[in-house]
């Protein structure tokens, strides 16, 4: 549980910090995306580990469909979301918003 909000506070910070490492230079910005890699790298295994504790056995093949099905939708909304963001108030805005919904999810998810 704490691996997964650890991983989850690192990628959303390095998404939130992105704009600001592009506008400084190339390596810095492959420096934050790939801290983002590292902080997202955490999730699968983590959510494994969550699963076998507190998702019953006969529950488990409907949690990973339900997942997986989330990280899809999440995705779709994204792509949709993103461009009139981008239009309206520029392509950093996407990063901070998106990055800060993470480390929101990050708040609740330590609750």
């Amino acid at each position: 549980r704490q691996v997964l909000l650890g991983g989850l506070v690192v990628w959303s910070a390095a998404t939130c910090a992105t704009p600001l490492a592009a506008a400084s230079s190339v390596p810095a910005l492959l420096a934050t995306r790939a801290v983002m890699g590292v902080g997202e790298a955490a999730a699968v295994p983590t959510l494994q580990a969550v699963a076998a504790r507190f998702v019953q056995p006969e529950r488990r093949s409907l949690f990973w469909g339900c997942l997986t099905a989330s990280l899809s939708c999440g995705t779709i909304a994204a792509y949709v979301l993103a461009p009139p963001l981008i239009a309206e108030q520029g392509w950093p805005f996407v990063f901070e918003a998106f990055g800060a919904a993470g480390l929101s999810i990050a708040v609740l998810w330590a609750v």
